[in-house]
C-alpha cells in the first residue's frame, strides 16, 4: 500500500483513512479561504473599468459596462468550474445536499464545509493541484488583470482533465487559436462552443454571466440580460447571497445567441 501523499510532488506521509498529507489538508483550507474572497475580488478587479456600452444598450452605467479585462474573466471562469467541478463530484460520490446556492461563491463555501471529505477520495491530489493553480491564476489576474486576448480553455480538453494541459488563447476575430504550452492550432469556433457547453447548467448573476462570456469573446452585457429577465424571455432561477437575481447560463445563450448557439 502506498502511504504517500497523493498530491503532485509533495511525497510526504499521509494518514491510512484519506489520500493526502496533514499539511496539504491545511494548505487545500487554505485555498479555499483565498477562493472565496477572489471570486469577489476578480468580478471587483473587471468591473472596474470605463463603460463600453454595446449596440443597442442604453446609458453608461457600471452596470451596463462589458467586461473586458481578460485575465480576470478568464482566472473567474477557471476557478469557477474547478470549484463547481468538485462540489458536483462530492455530491454525485457522497449523497451529500449540494449548496442552495448554486454559484461558484455557493460551491466553494461547500467545499470548504465538506474538506476533510474531498480528502478521503483517491482523487483529492488533483483537487488540491486544481485549486492551488486556480488561486495562483486569479491573484496574479487580481494584480495584473489587462490582457486582449481570448481564452478557450486547456489544450487537451477545455478543463485540463485529458491531454496538453497548456492554456488556449486566440485574439479577437482570429480563426484560431494556439496552445501557449505545445503550440498546437484550434478553431475558435469549435473551442468556444465547448466553453459555452461547459458553463450551459451553471446558476450566475447578470454580472456573472456577462464576465465569463467575455472571456471568451461573446459580448451580451448586465444591462441586456436583467432587461431580458424583467422582460420575462429567460427565469431567473434564484438569487446569489447578495439578493442579485441568478439566472441559467443556457437559457440566456438561447436567448441571445439564437437556438443554435451550441454548433461549432
Amino acid at each position: 500500500m502506498n502511504d504517500t501523499c497523493s498530491a503532485p510532488d509533495c511525497g510526504n506521509l499521509r494518514p491510512q483513512h484519506q489520500f493526502v498529507c496533514v499539511n496539504c489538508v491545511h494548505l487545500l483550507k487554505q485555498d479555499l479561504d483565498a477562493a472565496t474572497w477572489l471570486l469577489t475580488d476578480l468580478d471587483t478587479t473587471i468591473s472596474r473599468q470605463d463603460a463600453i456600452v454595446p449596440p443597442g444598450a442604453r446609458g453608461r452605467s457600471a452596470e451596463t459596462a462589458l467586461p473586458f479585462k481578460w485575465a480576470a474573466s478568464e482566472a473567474l471562469w477557471v476557478l469557477g468550474n474547478v470549484v463547481t467541478t468538485w462540489a458536483r463530484l462530492i455530491v454525485e460520490s457522497s449523497g451529500y445536499r449540494p449548496a442552495d446556492d448554486h454559484t461558484a461563491l455557493g460551491a466553494v463555501r461547500f467545499l470548504r464545509a465538506h474538506a476533510d471529505v474531498l480528502c478521503l477520495r483517491d482523487d483529492a491530489g488533483d483537487a488540491i493541484a486544481e485549486l492551488e493553480a486556480a488561486v495562483k491564476d486569479a491573484l496574479r489576474a487580481v494584480d495584473h488583470p489587462t490582457d486582449v486576448r481570448i481564452y478557450l480553455g486547456k489544450c487537451g480538453d477545455i478543463t485540463g482533465q485529458r491531454g496538453c494541459p497548456g492554456r488556449v488563447y486566440a485574439l479577437p476575430a482570429k480563426e484560431h487559436g494556439q496552445c501557449e504550452r505545445c503550440g498546437e492550432q484550434h478553431l475558435t469556433r469549435e473551442r468556444r462552443a465547448l466553453m459555452l457547453r461547459a458553463m450551459a447548467n451553471q446558476h450566475l448573476t447578470a454580472q456573472e454571466i456577462s464576465t465569463m462570456l467575455a472571456a471568451v469573446g461573446v459580448q451580451v452585457s448586465v444591462d441586456q440580460i436583467q432587461n431580458g429577465g424583467r422582460k420575462r424571455r429567460f427565469t431567473a432561477v434564484g438569487k446569489d447571497p447578495h439578493g442579485k437575481r441568478s439566472y441559467r447560463v443556457g437559457d440566456v445563450l438561447r436567448e441571445f445567441l439564437g437556438p443554435d448557439w451550441l454548433a461549432a
